[in-house]
């Protein structure tokens, strides 16, 4: 294990013991992943031009890979072939976690933004084996997330779309179009996604 594996398993365990523990309280793991058969459905789906790759505007449709691209582009030639796409989503496996703990702190015009409803969606191409993970921001627009019918916290290694919500007393929506569902937004969760351990701030 590396040292920056090493890291985020120390931090995932100080992240347990101060919830309670991490016996019977652990979240269930997800499903096993296919690697290839999901590079697979990201070509079949995204691949508008059917070259085998995708590409910086074919990317605009899966804002969780577009988000992803810098890790997964390994050769950097600006597209994600499915042999890199497999290559990356293999790497989840390398992790002895199966959740990781996720927090975002919202914020609209410099300010918290409380009891707004966050939602990490599976991007299409992982089927069944990934489920939504959702929270509500508390009064410093903090939100600890974890799968919908989990007890615990802790979101899966994955591809996900971000989709933000808040409505108001008359059952409005007070957050812009782009961060709703659909969502411009997307973010890979992963053992070695470094930004990710502070948590992730987003101002709308």
């Amino acid at each position: 294990m590396g040292n920056l594996q090493l890291r985020y398993l120390v931090r995932v365990i100080w992240a347990c013991v101060a919830a309670g523990g991490c016996g019977p309280r652990l979240s269930p793991p997800p499903p096993p992943l296919d690697p290839p058969a999901i590079a697979a459905a990201a070509i079949a789906e995204l691949d508008a031009n059917r070259n085998g790759s995708l590409d910086a505007r074919e990317l605009t449709a899966s804002p969780g890979l577009r988000a992803a691209a810098d890790l997964v582009d390994a050769d950097k030639n600006g597209a994600l072939s499915q042999h890199e796409l497999a290559a990356r989503f293999q790497r989840y496996g390398e992790f002895p976690v199966a959740n990781l703990t996720f927090t975002c702190v919202l914020t609209q015009d410099g300010q918290p933004l409380a009891d707004a409803e966050v939602r990490l969606v599976p991007e299409k191409c992982f089927g069944a084996s990934r489920r939504a993970a959702v929270g509500k921001t508390d009064a410093n627009g903090l939100v600890n997330l974890k799968v919908e019918g989990h007890e615990t916290y802790g979101v899966p290694n994955g591809i996900y779309r971000i989709e933000i919500s808040k409505k108001d007393q008359a059952g409005l929506e007070t957050i812009k179009s782009i961060y709703n569902a659909p969502s411009g937004l997307g973010k890979e969760i992963a053992f070695d996604r470094r930004e990710l351990e502070g948590g992730l701030r987003i101002e709308l």
